[in-house]
């Protein structure tokens, strides 16, 4: 049961993390975000070079408590 919950709070993170992400790139129209989201992009790209292996390893840490 507790991996259960554990599983379904780190899809939700993720699902807010991508929504977030979309918040972000509607904002890059407006200049005064241009710093920030440069910043952020950057962040982000990281993040995407992860991507792949990351949310699987949290789920591994998990699931061995």
């Amino acid at each position: 049961m507790q991996t259960d919950l554990a599983t379904i709070i780190v899809i939700a993170s993720w699902l807010i993390f991508i929504g977030f992400g979309g918040l972000l790139s509607i904002s890059l129209k407006h200049n005064k975000f241009r710093l920030l989201n440069g910043i952020l992009g950057n962040t982000t790209l990281k993040l995407k070079q992860v991507n792949s292996s990351y949310p699987m390893h949290l789920l591994e840490n998990i699931s061995q408590f």
